[in-house]
């Protein structure tokens, strides 16, 4: 839950080219993304608000910008 006080509510509008992802958008201005990456390589992964990100292998990359 502190996570979610931090990072804000799910913005659905925005999407990527992976189904392991979420975008967070909080009060300040801040927007997070999470991405899952379960293959043994880095995955870059395009984000529909023009957004771009390298998922680390096996495991949850987490990654702020502003919105």
């Amino acid at each position: 839950l502190s996570f979610l006080q931090e990072r804000g509510g799910v913005n659905l509008q925005v999407t990527a080219d992976t189904p392991f992802y979420s975008v967070f958008d909080n009060e300040k201005g801040i927007r997070t993304y999470l991405v899952y990456n379960p293959k043994k390589e880095n995955v870059e992964v395009k984000v529909s608000d023009g957004s771009q990100l390298t998922a680390q292998p096996n495991g949850l990359t987490v990654s702020t910008g502003g919105i």
